[in-house]
């Protein structure tokens, strides 16, 4: 679960853009280690809410291109 988010720490899937109303936007600044620290110091419920974060605003992108 954890390899996903640590994926989207790196960029949007969508667009390869870190767009700043995005939860991980900030984490997206670090350097790659600190993005993987931060990421393996996360609980299962925090990396699911960001997993769920993601999904939604998946959606609605994917909904703009329909």
């Amino acid at each position: 679960m954890s390899a996903h988010l640590h994926g989207l720490s790196m960029a949007c899937p969508v667009d390869q853009s870190n767009p700043c109303d995005c939860p991980l936007s900030e984490i997206r600044k670090r350097p790659p280690i600190e993005r993987f620290k931060w990421v393996e110091g996360l609980t299962r419920g925090q990396v699911e809410g960001y997993l769920e974060s993601h999904c939604a605003c998946l959606k609605k992108k994917v909904d703009a291109f329909v």
